[in-house]
């Protein structure tokens, strides 16, 4: 079962590119377009701000982050 996603924007776009299953082959796929922009992981079912507190990637400092 897979616990995250793969997504790329490109350089420049309003919209994501791609959504992958592994970096592998969002890596292949950027590669083969030769594309710029940025490779995210992403949780699936769960909030970005709610993982990443979790997974201890980000502490709140300020009242207004939490």
């Amino acid at each position: 079962m897979l616990d995250t996603i793969w997504v790329f924007h490109g350089e420049g776009g309003r919209f994501s590119s791609g959504v992958f299953t592994s970096i592998e082959k969002a890596e292949i796929w950027i590669y083969k377009h030769k594309l710029s922009g940025v490779l995210t992981a992403y949780p699936i079912d769960e909030g970005v701000y709610d993982w990443a507190l979790f997974n201890d990637f980000f502490n709140v400092k300020k009242q207004a982050q939490m």
